[in-house]
């Protein structure tokens, strides 16, 4: 479909549809003027292509009260007419070098009606992504609490097996001392005397 110049319309209110591309601004008067940036731009009737393609606009209350966001297809109202839109080569003046805006014929900025018709699939693709990694990140939780459990029935199974050797190497050296004499001579066993005048060692207390 042959594009439709907007030259044509000149004077002319249309309806037109087109995507949000991006946002942005310039300096006016010390003070920074939010804009717009409309591309693929159709007439809303005809779906023709509109050239040229993209224009940009002050981000008025009525881009800003529709609640649009990058990539949304728009619906709006805006008339044709003279616009000035980026800068023609500096001119020579008798006072010096003059800057002049580039009249062309465009879109007024006084836009009214505007519609977001589709919104973007990205926000719901986002969406689906981070509900997927928190699906995976619970699983993950879940694999590592199991682990933690079974690593926990592990440590209390080698705490119970340590405090049995434990148990068993007090029972072992205990043994030793009394059937060792040199352990017993180590541990100062006191020697008594038996009742035909002989010697021996007392093991009472500890065999006890």
């Amino acid at each position: 479909m042959a594009p439709l110049i907007l030259r044509s319309l000149h004077g002319q209110v249309h309806r037109f549809t087109g995507v949000v591309d991006r946002f942005g601004g310039f300096l006016h008067a010390g003070e920074v003027v939010h804009t717009v940036c409309i591309r693929e731009l159709q007439h809303a009737r005809t779906e023709q292509p509109v050239q040229p393609d993209h224009w940009w606009f002050r981000l008025r209350a009525p881009w800003a009260e529709a609640g649009m966001s990058q990539g949304d297809t728009v619906l709006f109202t805006a008339k044709v007419q003279h616009c000035s839109k980026g800068w023609d080569a500096d001119s020579i003046e008798p006072d010096g070098p003059v800057r002049r805006r580039h009249q062309v014929i465009g879109l007024g900025g006084r836009i009214r009606d505007v519609v977001v018709t589709h919104r973007a699939q990205r926000h719901s693709v986002l969406i689906d992504q981070l509900e997927e990694r928190l699906r995976h990140q619970a699983q993950q939780l879940v694999e590592a609490e199991d682990r933690a459990r079974l690593l926990e029935q592990h440590r209390d199974a080698l705490l119970g097996d340590l405090a049995g050797l434990q148990k068993r190497l007090q029972q072992a050296t205990i043994r030793c001392r009394v059937l060792d004499p040199k352990s017993a001579k180590a541990l100062q066993v006191p020697l008594r005397c038996s009742a035909g005048g002989g010697q021996r060692r007392g093991f009472a207390s500890l065999s006890a």
